[in-house]
């Protein structure tokens, strides 16, 4: 099924009217899978792949139902386009609970609940050992894959998590950043803190850098900050945005992140070097924004509507 408009070269803006507003979008973060990208909508997740040369073109694959509204994504390592594997989590604002979905296992096979509020964000491992969750509830949990899911830890944070992430280069370390300011790096295997940033600004977002482990970026009343993690006392660069709120993420090399503002209705994308501002445009209903695996894509949701832009 072939369900591209495009608009002009840069853009292209497909419409979903037929499934409601979009809440959330990922493209897979890993190479045998890198052209995956799935979109929640209210009650219905599609899994589309995308095919890019000259013309690009979206293909829905597979469909799930939930009862519910998304607010995360995590796509599995076990995803595979050939021969055609999907296995992703979200979270759920019903009861709160994290669903795993799989193609394999027809839809819905397995519901992990614990969380006592909103779950912000979600993040499988690149090993395919945990999934790690942050709350509203003021939690940061780690689901243990190979024992059927289960909660394997629970560490009790200062604010609301808003942010989680781990990195290819280190399995065992995961970044967590709290609504208050503060950002913690954990070391799974001794399940304890090892690094703390305290910004003493509100934090919206933030993100760590794919190719390089010292980077890391956050959205904190409305400045774009860059944090080398080894010099945590001060920030590496600050770039002034508009507004407060938003969200942030760093392209697959690391050399762009792309802020998107749902105040201000913008997306702007800076140079992480340079910190040029590469492209800004408006965007009415903005979800969040992600990046393809390897090629400079950005996309997003907007209203009923999914956008992507080719960034150079």
């Amino acid at each position: 099924m072939n369900i591209t408009k495009q608009r002009s070269d840069s853009l292209t803006r497909v419409d979903f009217s037929n499934y409601g507003n979009i809440l959330r979008v990922t493209f897979s973060p890993f190479e045998w899978s890198q052209d995956l990208l799935i979109i929640a909508f209210p009650n219905k997740i599609i899994v589309v792949h995308f095919k890019y040369n000259d013309t690009l073109e979206l293909q829905i694959l597979s469909e799930f139902h939930y009862g519910g509204l998304c607010t995360a994504i995590s796509i599995s390592p076990e995803t595979n386009i050939l021969p055609l594997n999907i296995k992703f989590c979200i979270a759920n604002t019903k009861e709160f609970v994290l669903q795993v979905f799989s193609k394999e296992e027809d839809s819905l096979c397995k519901i992990l609940a614990g969380h006592k509020s909103y779950i912000n964000d979600i993040k499988y491992d690149f090993e395919n050992n945990y999934i790690a969750s942050v709350s509203d509830d003021c939690t940061l949990k780690i689901w243990s894959i190979s024992s059927n899911y289960n909660c394997l830890a629970t560490f009790k944070l200062s604010s609301p998590g808003v942010s989680t992430c781990w990195h290819k280069e280190d399995n065992s370390k995961l970044f967590v950043a709290e609504k208050s300011g503060i950002m913690k790096f954990y070391n799974i295997n001794t399940q304890s803190p090892i690094i703390s940033i305290d910004i003493c600004k509100g934090l919206s977002s933030a993100d760590w850098s794919p190719t390089d482990s010292k980077l890391v970026g956050s959205l904190n009343m409305g400045e774009l900050v860059f944090w080398d993690i080894t010099k945590s006392s001060t920030p590496r660069q600050t770039f002034i945005y508009s507004s407060n709120g938003g969200n942030i993420k760093f392209s697959a090399f690391g050399e762009l992140v792309a802020c998107v503002n749902k105040l201000e209705c913008s997306l702007k994308v800076t140079h992480t070097r340079t910190m040029q501002l590469k492209f800004s445009t408006f965007i009415s209903l903005p979800t969040n924004v992600c990046w393809h695996f390897k090629l400079p894509i950005l996309c997003l949701g907007d209203d009923k509507h999914l956008c992507l832009w080719k960034i150079v």
